[in-house]
């Protein structure tokens, strides 16, 4: 049952603490990603949203109509990370 590690005997991990292992990266992952997109919105410079507004992309209007309202975009970056953080 026990596994000698360099002479130290240790547990295997459950599968309880395999699965709230598993779950803590994701959440992280999540994270980091919520992080990363409010920096990649809110560090456009103005040429870059000139660049979007000559592009002709679905993606690009998505991306314009959210940086409408600025405060909303933000204040929804915002509670969704702390959602993920609290999870």
């Amino acid at each position: 049952m026990f596994k000698p590690v360099l002479g130290i005997a240790t547990n295997p991990l459950t599968l309880g603490a395999t699965i709230a292992l598993i779950v803590l990266v994701v959440l992280l992952f999540i994270s980091a990603m919520i992080s990363g997109s409010e920096v990649a919105f809110f560090s456009l410079a103005p040429s870059d949203l000139q660049q979007l507004k000559s592009k002709d992309s679905s993606n690009c209007a998505r991306v314009l109509k959210l940086l409408q309202m600025p405060e909303r975009l933000l204040a929804t970056i915002l509670i969704t990370n702390n959602f993920v953080n609290v999870g």
